[in-house]
């Protein structure tokens, strides 16, 4: 079922997403480890799709990607870091591509970091 909404998701030209980040925003909070591998799994298809600047959505989901590494599942962490540094790849290569949109990455990212 998960793959049967993933592509329809990823196909539908009207989909959206800033609709749908809020969604694993919330559910990234939750303490089940399959939940949380669910909503990795979603950030890192979302970050694939090209039409989907999960950058921009970044401030809304660091936190509970931080909060994962906490985890006691060591296979969930594993993905957590994957999934950040895919996410650090990304705004390191847009400095050069597009600064401005590392600059507000990287000032979005420690605003979450300080708190």
């Amino acid at each position: 079922l998960d793959r049967l909404v993933r592509d329809i998701v990823t196909e539908c030209r009207d989909f959206k997403y800033s609709e749908f980040i809020p969604m694993l925003t919330t559910r990234i909070r939750v303490l089940n480890p399959s939940v949380l591998q669910l909503v990795l799994g979603w950030i890192v298809l979302l970050d694939s799709v090209p039409q989907v600047d999960m950058i921009v959505y970044l401030p809304q989901y660091l936190e509970g990607l931080f909060n994962i590494l906490r985890s006691d599942n060591r296979d969930i962490r594993h993905s957590t870091e994957m999934c950040l540094d895919e996410l650090l790849r990304e705004i390191k290569s847009s400095a050069v591509e597009r600064p401005g949109r590392a600059r507000t990455a990287i000032a979005d990212a420690s605003r979450v970091v300080a708190r």
